[in-house]
């Protein structure tokens, strides 16, 4: 039998649970024990838990659990930062295999414990292809919050805030999600042309999915896998592009050219503006976009890494516009003349009226180019925004290995101790 704790979450706006109350109750019924702490703000009620017969606890009771107790405590983020050591076995994305920034305090939390680490990112098959993740979600939220982004961008003069999430900052079901950006490309007036790279893994077909269902055309949706990459960067192709869209599975050992750097974003010619980076390691020394140095996150999930140019000089009204001062209006033609406001921002002068309107790309035409601003959101629990279901999916997936655990016929707890013996042991290295 096998005791399994499903703990809490603490990183702010997470809802995921890697288990859910259908599979926990097939763990039960096969034999094993679930206990749930409380965390109200899991996307199960605990009441759908204890109707499947899972015993439940207080927020925070693995806490107590100590290195003789064979409990495993299963979890999806990491846990806060401190030097406290963590004695129990935990089952979680710990963020520290692949020398992210603070991966020796993690791990040194472990070795004091002494406690064991199952990583989620490392539960693997024979042929190292993980078996569980929260890729296609990832992708296909990091694609939605992408599009969000870009279609700001054509409205405002600053990056996007927190407020272009729903209440909660997660959307009640992937078609509402969907539903939003279509309502977001159409405010633009047209769609964005989009790049992804690793388009063929878990994360890329996620991406692909919102592009698609959001109703961008497939001639405006470039897939670059390895092939495509092969050659080494930085790629121009990249900058032609409006959104960017960085899917792969960052290989730590890897010794790759970047993908895109910042000579490539000071190119006159650049037309993105925008970049997601789904797999979101700014700090790992392998990281093939460097051109940001932080996550972004659902309360700041745009970071503005070049400002865009203010327009000058002749531009044409593109449609009819309502008063904005002097109680006048312009008409679709109307001529006026850009110049940069006491804010810092564009306003244009209409010929004849006098008439001032705030610029923007929607409602003017600038016959000289003008500069974009180029933004990167990089948040690392995508999935969030649709919690229930990526939840659902990954506990499917999850399930058959929990049940598994004991007997470990595919060798999969024993590949994922081997890993996590390995980094022990550079831990040692780089301490010696």
């Amino acid at each position: 039998m096998v005791n399994i704790l499903l703990r809490g979450e603490t990183k702010p706006q997470e809802r995921r649970t890697a288990l859910i109350p259908e599979d926990a109750k097939k763990l039960i019924d096969a034999g094993h024990k679930v206990t749930v702490e409380r965390w109200s703000d899991r996307c199960f009620p605990i009441k759908d838990y204890e109707k499947v017969g899972c015993a439940v606890t207080a927020p925070n009771s693995w806490t107590k659990l100590k290195a003789d107790d064979a409990t495993l405590v299963l979890g999806l983020k990491e846990l806060p930062e401190g030097k406290t050591p963590l004695p129990q076995k935990h089952i979680m994305f710990a963020h520290c295999f692949k020398n992210q920034d603070g991966w020796k305090d993690v791990m040194q939390r472990f070795v004091d414990g002494p406690g064991h680490l199952y990583d989620l990112e490392f539960l693997t098959d024979a042929t190292g292809r993980r078996k569980v993740a929260f890729g296609h979600s990832a992708g296909f939220c990091g694609m939605g919050t992408g599009i969000l982004a870009w279609a700001h961008q054509h409205q405002s003069a600053t990056p996007m805030t927190k407020s272009a999430f729903p209440p909660g900052v997660f959307y009640p079901t992937r078609e509402s999600f969907i539903a939003t950006c279509k309502k977001s490309i159409a405010t633009v007036g047209r769609e964005p042309r989009i790049i992804i790279i690793g388009a063929l893994g878990r994360c890329g077909s996620g991406a692909i999915d919102m592009a698609v269902q959001a109703g961008i055309s497939e001639e405006n949706i470039i897939k670059w896998d390895m092939k495509e990459t092969a050659k080494g960067g930085p790629f121009p192709e990249i900058i032609e592009a409006d959104i960017f869209v960085n899917c792969i599975y960052l290989n730590p050992t890897a010794k790759v050219a970047p993908f895109l750097t910042k000579e490539l974003l000071q190119k006159e010619s650049r037309k993105l503006s925008l970049m997601v980076d789904v797999s979101c390691d700014p700090n790992n020394p392998a990281n093939p976009v460097p051109v940001y140095d932080e996550c972004t996150t659902f309360v700041s999930p745009v970071k503005r890494v070049l400002e865009g140019g203010v327009p000058k000089g002749k531009v044409t009204a593109k449609k009819d516009l309502g008063v904005e001062g002097f109680g006048k209006t312009a008409k679709k033609g109307d001529v006026g003349t850009a110049r940069a406001a006491s804010n810092g921002k564009a306003e244009v002068v209409m010929e004849g009226s006098g008439a001032v309107f705030s610029y923007s790309a929607r409602a003017f035409e600038c016959k000289e180019p003008v500069a974009k601003p180029f933004d990167v959101v990089a948040i690392d629990h995508f999935p969030s925004l649709v919690p229930s279901e990526s939840s659902t999916e990954f506990s499917h997936g999850l399930l058959p290995m929990l049940l598994d655990f004991e007997t470990d016929k595919e060798g999969v707890w024993k590949r994922a101790t081997e890993t996590y013996e390995g980094k022990k042991k550079e831990l040692a290295s780089a301490s010696s």
